[in-house]
């Protein structure tokens, strides 16, 4: 267990000591929460997060739920969480986390709850995903006496509700996307017509209706027809059918295509998350300024099969599912920045953003933590080094990131945030629009973490406080002791942090689940892996443990993240990561080579720059031509045909045609072996002609190098992590032989640069000494000559 312990200590974000009981402060005393047992009912990075968090907090009583579909209960996949468990009386196993319908899924709500009852737990944990925004499980668990580790019913309920909280944010001046929201009241209006006929399903369905809401006078059909919708999804009944409300849809994307020309519309369900239940409408309009009535009406009448697609996909086709969609303007080339929001009912504070970009399939893979403290210093090094441009560009993002702070602060308090949870905004240009509100953890939140911690103090002595590192630890304590907690000071802890999504997809980025890891690297220095504990080797063997990835969830493989003092330091540390990081097995497939391409293309061009939601799609159709184009190249011809040209030079000396003819032999796989590496992987080839765009040039369709062949060559065996290692097997480094000949190279040419008194690397003007027949340096005839 010791190793164990020591593995995750030395590869998971160190924290401060969490255990507030030891401390000689009686106020930082009693927020101690070692009395709390709590069930785990997520799965992941974050399942084991909270386990150590917990641990760390000296709650020991906790227990963790097991789904059936999970990675860590199929063949070969010894659960890495279940080596930390001694007492197996307190691992729970369920079909599923969720449920396929709503019938299974209140039958799992049901499970859960008296799985912890029966089990002496008093408070539960959900983690991200499946039900941890689900208003009616943590309702649930409230009416049953039991503590939820996140924002309350309540809250779930106006800000997790993406209608819901779309009326919140309007009401506290919150920038939020054109459309319609209310979609479900417009269906139930159109189907009875009057007021009369609306209070009539008030009795004839006998609804539980405010009688103080049906006494005001300025109370308009559409919101009568919210607050009978809400009482009957309450009671569980529809009022309307699926057809009527495509109808309905259909109708209001026939109006929004014709107010905004050439627009999409985006369909997203007000229950939907991490790009499910989401769809895109009116391709065939995109950029049409003027579209005719009959190209609207063709282009809306695919929205009645997309929003069954979404219910289904949402698990909200039931009798009694809250049915309503949102009807938005799909900005288009936006970004998608979110802000980390932390808040106990009475207060709200930001902790900066996210930029989560760059992403594929409404999926992230690469995310960057926004500070303002980042932007400020990254505004004063541009201008500095008179990159007028770029700090113009920058400061706007500081003038945005300001905007959305205080914008998410207002929300959180609008709706008595009691937790912790992200706002998310699309960015246009200038402009941002408020998304959503996911009222939870989110998957990138330790990108926060290494930003900025929380400082508590005593309001009634300054001196008297305590610090939390950690977003799962401060969940505990709100939930645990809520309004007591006196609102926090931010503090900033590294410069900038990034993180990378590890997923089982190929190289197109298509999911590919179901293979075994048979082995993986250890970290290195500067390296956070979150893997749920996948890489921990066997205790007593010392042996990487096979483990098989189910895909039965999701395809996130780890976590990878850094951090640094600014941006381009977190890149370059990531893909030192991304470069020294192995993993393989059978019939596995990573999208590790895509991450490491793309790190390196950032390094090469901007870190700083902003890409949109789309610019993956667009990298990857590139990658794709530089595939087909690397393909067409024969190094070996191309050898060949150089010593053809170093052959015909010396015709007339044999003697000296055979050396430079051997020499040139001897140097072969040395140069051919990487490049065949890198033209035969479009990512890594991508990430190398990008940190080397300033090396080469092209004049006349012929291939100029500005910077020694030698070093090309160096850097080459470094980039692709070929470098010479001793211990290594010889299929993964330079070959020995070879590195003797590049070390060599090296040297001598080392030698003349100190000889010329040139600085290191300075090869042009070695060169210019080089091309002179006569000798140079002081050296004498027969040595010129050989040099």
């Amino acid at each position: 267990m010791g190793n164990i312990e020591d593995f995750y200590n030395r590869n998971t974000l160190i924290h401060k000591d969490r255990q507030l009981s030891k401390s000689a402060s009686d106020w930082v005393k009693s927020f101690s929460c070692e009395s709390l047992c709590p069930l785990i009912v997520c799965r992941g990075p974050v399942r084991k997060e909270a386990m150590l968090v917990f641990k760390e907090m000296r709650i020991l009583n906790y227990g963790i739920l097991l789904s059936e579909k999970d990675s860590i209960i199929y063949p070969n996949a010894l659960s890495p969480e279940l080596r930390l468990i001694s007492d197996h009386t307190r691992v729970h196993r369920v079909p599923d986390y969720s449920g396929n319908n709503k019938i299974e899924r209140n039958e799992r709500i049901k499970q859960i709850i008296n799985i912890a009852k029966d089990n002496g737990y008093d408070s539960i944990f959900a983690g991200y995903g499946f039900m941890s925004e689900d208003s009616k499980f943590i309702s649930a668990i409230e009416e049953a006496g039991l503590i939820f580790i996140g924002p309350c019913s309540a809250t779930q309920h106006c800000a997790g509700e993406k209608d819901a909280a779309k009326r919140t944010a309007l009401k506290v001046g919150v920038s939020v996307t054109p459309g319609v929201d209310n979609v479900d009241c417009l269906t139930l209006v159109n189907k009875y017509k009057s007021t009369k006929s609306l209070l009539s399903l008030i009795d004839s369905n006998k609804l539980k209706v405010d009688k103080s809401i049906l006494q005001d006078k300025d109370l308009t059909k559409e919101l009568l027809a919210h607050h009978i919708l809400q009482a009957s999804y309450n009671k569980g009944i529809d009022l309307f059918s699926i057809e009527e409300l495509c109808e309905q849809i259909k109708e209001e994307c026939i109006k929004l295509f014709t107010k905004s020309p050439g627009n999409r519309l985006r369909l997203k369900a007000i229950g939907s998350g991490g790009g499910k239940g989401q769809r895109i409408l009116g391709e065939s309009l995109l950029n049409k300024s003027n579209p005719s009535k009959n190209d609207i009406e063709k282009a809306a009448e695919a929205a009645p099969s997309l929003v069954r697609e979404i219910l289904n996909e949402i698990r909200a086709t039931g009798v009694g599912d809250n049915k309503n969609i949102l009807i938005e303007l799909n900005i288009e080339h936006t970004r998608h920045n979110e802000i980390q929001l932390i808040g106990n009912g009475d207060w709200c504070v930001a902790l900066g953003g996210r930029d989560c970009s760059l992403q594929m399939h409404e999926q992230k893979l690469l995310e960057n933590s926004i500070t303002v403290e980042g932007f400020q210093k990254e505004i004063q090094n541009a201008e500095k080094s008179g990159r007028i441009n770029e700090a113009k560009s920058i400061k706007d993002d500081l003038t945005l990131l300001t905007r959305m702070e205080k914008e998410s602060e207002r929300f959180g308090q609008a709706v008595g945030l009691d937790s912790v949870s992200t706002f998310e905004c699309i960015v246009d240009k200038k402009s941002h629009f408020f998304m959503e509100v996911n009222t939870r953890i989110q998957v990138e939140h330790r990108v926060t973490e290494l930003v900025y911690r929380l400082k508590f103090t005593n309001p009634e002595d300054t001196e008297d406080f305590f610090i939390v590192d950690s977003l799962v630890e401060a969940m505990v304590l709100l939930a645990m002791h809520k309004k007591r907690m006196p609102k926090p000071q931010r503090l900033r802890r590294f410069g900038a942090a990034s993180e990378v999504r590890l997923n089982a997809t190929d190289d197109s980025l298509s999911p590919n689940a179901g293979g075994v890891i048979t082995f993986w690297s250890d970290p290195i220095e500067d390296e956070i892996r979150e893997d749920q504990g996948i890489s921990i080797k066997n205790p007593d063997t010392g042996s990487f443990i096979n483990y098989r990835l189910s895909g039965a969830y999701d395809s996130n493989i780890a976590l990878l993240l850094t951090q640094g003092n600014n941006r381009r330091e977190t890149y370059q540390k990531l893909s030192k990561i991304l470069s020294a990081t192995t993993i393989s097995g059978n019939d596995l497939a990573t999208n590790l080579n895509f991450q490491y391409g793309l790190v390196n293309w950032f390094l090469g061009w901007n870190v700083m720059s902003r890409p949109s939601t789309n610019f993956i799609k667009s990298y990857l159709t590139l990658v794709g031509k530089l595939k087909k184009e690397s393909e067409k190249v024969d190094l070996d011809y191309a050898f060949n045909a150089i010593k053809k040209n170093i052959s015909k030079s010396y015709e007339g000396n044999s003697e000296t045609q055979d050396t430079a003819l051997k020499v040139v032999e001897s140097k072969r796989n040395l140069i051919l072996r990487p490049m065949k590496v890198l033209l035969k992987e479009p990512h890594l080839f991508s990430g190398w002609l990008s940190i080397n765009r300033n090396n080469f040039k092209i004049e006349n369709n012929k291939l100029i190098f500005l910077c020694p062949s030698l070093s090309i060559i160096r850097e080459l065996y470094k980039y692709l992590n070929m470098n010479w290692k001793p211990d290594v097997p010889a299929s993964e480094v330079i070959w020995s032989h070879d590195y003797e000949i590049l070390q060599n190279s090296l040297d001598f040419y080392s030698e003349l640069l100190r000889h010329f008194k040139l600085k290191k690397d300075d090869f042009s003007n070695l060169e210019d000494y080089l091309s002179k027949e006569d000798p140079q340096g002081g050296y004498d005839a027969e040595t010129w000559k050989a040099i």
